[in-house]
Order: C-alpha cells, then sequence, then structure tokens
C-alpha cells in the first residue's frame, strides 16, 4: 500500500484534474496544456500560497501544514464534505493516526438485528469489515451465508467485488461498489499503517480489473442514506434506500439498514422475502 505522502499527491493531483481553468475564473488564451485540469502554479495561486510550498504538499512534505491552507485548497477543489475530510486525513495522519482497536459485536446489537427479520441489516467495522448480519442481508445482499464464510473474508469490498452472485443482485452494480471503494479508501487514510487493510487492498488489486481502475481514483464515499436497485429471482426488481448509523462509542463501526416506504414495491418484495 502506498504510503499516506504518496496518498496526499495522488488524491490532490486527481482532484486538480477536475477543475478547468475557466470553471476557478482564470483567463483561458488557447493554449495547449499539457496537464488536464489546474496546473500546480494555478492552484497555489487561487489558494493564496506559494507554487514551490503547494509543490512540497504534493509530494507530502506536510510539516505544520495549517487547517487555514487546506481550507484553502478544498475551496479552490470544490471537495464535498467527505473529500474535504479525506484530505485532513491524509495531511494529518502522524498527528491523528488511529489504531484499529478489537472488534466486538455485543449480543443485543445481535438481538437488533434479528428484531429486523424483514429488513436486510448488517454492522460494518474499521476496513469494511461485516462484524453482524441478519438472515435478510444474506439474501438480498450478499447472495451467500456470511456464517460459512471465513471471518477473515466477512469484508464488505471484498464480497461485492470478488462474489459473482452479488453482481446480479444488485441493479446496477457499479455504483454500490464504487461507493465501497471510496468507503475503504477513506478507512486506509484514518489508518494508513494497519496490516489488515494493507493485505486487503493488495488481494483486491490483484483479483478485480475494478479495483485496479477505481483505487488510483481516490474515490470517496461518506454518504448515510442512497437508494440503490435490487433484483431478487424469486420477487424481480425492486429499490431500497440504505441508511447508516453511527456508534459514538465504537469508532468506525456503524448499522446499515436497506428499507423502503410502506405500501411500496420494495416493501412488498422484503415482506414476501421474509415469508419464505
Amino acid at each position: 500500500m502506498p504510503s499516506h505522502r504518496a496518498d496526499i499527491g495522488e488524491f490532490l493531483r486527481s482532484r486538480r484534474a477536475r477543475i478547468q481553468p475557466h470553471e476557478a475564473g482564470l483567463p483561458v488564451y488557447g493554449e495547449r496544456r499539457r496537464v488536464p485540469g489546474l496546473r500546480r502554479e494555478e492552484l497555489a495561486q487561487l489558494a493564496g500560497v506559494s507554487a514551490d510550498y503547494y509543490g512540497r504538499l504534493e509530494q507530502g512534505r506536510l510539516d505544520n501544514v495549517s487547517d487555514g491552507i487546506l481550507e484553502a485548497i478544498a475551496r479552490v477543489l470544490r471537495l464535498t464534505r467527505a473529500e474535504r475530510d479525506q484530505l485532513f486525513e491524509l495531511a494529518g495522519p502522524e498527528r491523528r493516526r488511529r489504531v484499529r482497536t478489537e472488534q466486538v459485536v455485543r449480543p443485543s446489537q445481535q438481538w437488533v438485528l434479528d428484531a429486523l427479520h424483514a429488513t436486510p441489516a448488517y454492522v460494518i467495522g474499521t476496513g469494511l469489515d461485516v462484524l453482524a448480519w441478519n438472515r435478510m442481508a444474506c439474501e438480498v445482499l450478499f447472495t451467500v451465508d456470511l456464517d460459512a464464510v471465513p471471518a477473515a473474508e466477512r469484508n464488505f469490498a471484498r464480497i461485492l467485488l470478488l462474489e459473482e452472485g452479488v453482481r446480479t443482485r444488485w441493479r446496477p452494480w457499479e455504483p454500490m461498489a464504487r461507493a465501497a471503494i471510496g468507503g475503504l479508501r477513506m478507512h486506509v487514510a484514518r489508518h494508513p499503517d494497519d496490516p489488515v487493510m494493507a493485505t486487503l487492498v493488495a488481494e483486491l488489486t490483484g483479483a478485480s480489473p475494478e479495483f485496479r481502475k477505481w483505487w488510483p481514483d481516490h474515490p470517496v464515499a461518506a454518504e448515510p442514506t442512497a437508494e440503490y436497485g435490487f433484483w431478487h429471482p424469486d420477487v424481480g426488481e425492486f429499490t431500497l434506500v440504505l441508511e447508516a448509523f453511527s456508534f459514538p462509542y465504537l469508532a468506525d463501526t456503524h448499522l446499515v439498514v436497506f428499507t423502503a416506504a410502506p405500501d411500496s414495491p420494495g416493501r412488498a418484495a422484503l415482506d414476501a422475502l421474509d415469508a419464505q
């Protein structure tokens, strides 16, 4: 896995490439540009820092970089809130380095999942490891019995990218796959030296062509809610809404629930599957 110093350079270059000079209010004189998007010196000018200083940032030389400078860069690059948070993580792992803590699901949390018997739900932790789940999560989302999957392989990104059956369930599959990669990117930024995630990234790089294509783009995904389409051989196509809830006392851990409005096709599909 690249160091965080390389990561921040790749991240900034990928975001610079998205912003055209005219979009940033810079004059364009028709000259042929050798790089897509903003040049380093143009971004530096707009952010109010020297080109040399900004160049050092892209090289990962982050000593004493201030929050104000990072905010200015985020403004020029028009970063989303999740991307801004990612920039701060990448710029400060030495200051804010996190250590993976033991991920243990309490019995009461499993009781909650089981009580949601007509709703796919799971608990996800550091690095997108799936820590607990209910039957409907396996039936609708994962297409595999997670009890039969080794604990080291119960990872949301791994399942989504490497389990062929999953691709037929999510309609379309790509948005969720990209979101999973974006989520993993954010966890890697928070835990830059985590050996478990390093092993996972290496495995996905070797086994998934989509991962190899999308990972260098530094996707970032942190939406607490989103709508996704599904297909199931017993009930056909339907739509569900993802809602994610954080545990304030458990770092990196969320309860993820897929639900649907009352009297909707999605609700009818879930009720039919629950009755089987």
